[in-house]
């Protein structure tokens, strides 16, 4: 079988088969094994219960524990390399090892789509940082997320290509927000992104090493189509609405004073024929009339400035 579990056709099928065959005939002779079944189990697939194991003698015994175990192994000679030796096993002290937490944190982090995410995490966290200076958390968080993907990654089969689609991709997105371009370049932004995220760890690389013939293949590793289908979602999202709706208003010009109070409604302090005073936004301001007579206590609206008076007209009820 291919490392996807596929047969493989033709010659090449054939001599691998007899190959792994006659490799597990060697190993039950050198053993004192039946040399029947390691045959049968390469070519017709057979599988065997535990007692039908031990009866065929493809296993020497069966215990229910690992202290039964040592128990049944006391007192049997097996051969080394330096010759032949009697194990003493009966009452021996059985240590157990936990994972420590960095070995459960590796553990956890050599997996593609968890190693994908943080990545995706991580570009977050960075942009966002970038478009909103100081705000420290999200570039930390980033950072961290950022240097855990490349931990995970560099325990896997990783195509740095999948890695420069999807940093370019992101360029594409902050791009399109700065100078839109009618989505072109959001499209190719999500076009790069996908073909990243599935480029990670390409269908056709082999395990690395190679895996010896007769020996089962390592399992093929990627990204599941749907978490990227999610996080090509939420990237989309995440550059279009949100940290495009921040760039925008980081642009707009910040109104205050007179500025602030232009398109704003207020009332007519004194008459305006065609100067006067207004009340708005709790303060008088002098003003004139863009459109004849006010009178006072009038609901008037202001349209412009000239200088430090402001041009008022009266808003129609």
């Amino acid at each position: 079988m291919d490392g996807s579990g596929a047969d493989i056709p033709g010659a090449m099928g054939v001599k691998i088969l007899n190959d792994a065959a006659a490799k597990l005939t060697s190993l039950a002779e050198l053993r004192g094994r039946s040399r029947a079944w390691p045959d049968d189990a390469v070519r017709r697939s057979i599988s065997l219960t535990e007692s039908e194991a031990v009866a065929r003698h493809v296993a020497d015994l069966s215990a229910p524990s690992l202290g039964g175990l040592l128990a049944a192994v006391d007192g049997r000679t097996v051969n080394t390399a330096a010759g032949p030796v009697v194990l003493h096993t009966a009452g021996a002290e059985v240590r157990r090892f936990r994972m420590s937490i960095i070995d459960w944190l590796l553990a956890f982090l050599v997996n593609p789509n968890v190693a994908y995410i943080l990545l995706v995490i991580g570009i977050f966290g960075v942009i966002f940082e970038i478009s909103s200076p100081g705000a420290i958390a999200p570039g930390v968080a980033g950072a961290i997320a950022l240097l855990l993907a490349f931990i995970g990654f560099g325990s896997l089969p990783t195509n740095i290509g999948g890695i420069v689609f999807i940093l370019l991709s992101v360029v594409l997105f902050i791009v399109d927000i700065k100078a839109p371009t009618h989505g072109i370049l959001t499209a190719g932004g999500v076009v790069a992104f996908v073909l990243g995220s599935f480029l990670l760890f390409p269908p056709w690389r082999g395990p690395t090493p190679p895996v010896p013939a007769g020996l089962p293949a390592l399992p093929s590793v990627g990204v599941s189509p749907v978490m990227i289908a999610v996080m090509t979602v939420l990237v989309v999202g995440f550059f279009v609405f949100v940290l495009g709706k921040g760039i925008r208003a980081q642009a707009r010009r910040v109104a205050f004073g007179i500025e602030g109070i232009v398109g704003t409604d207020g009332v007519a302090v004194t008459d305006i024929a065609p100067e006067g005073l207004v009340r708005m936004a709790g303060e008088q301001w002098s003003a004139r009339s863009e459109e004849g007579g006010i009178r006072s206590g009038d609901r008037v609206e202001v349209v412009g400035r000239d200088g430090l008076q402001l041009l008022v007209r009266r808003t129609i009820k």
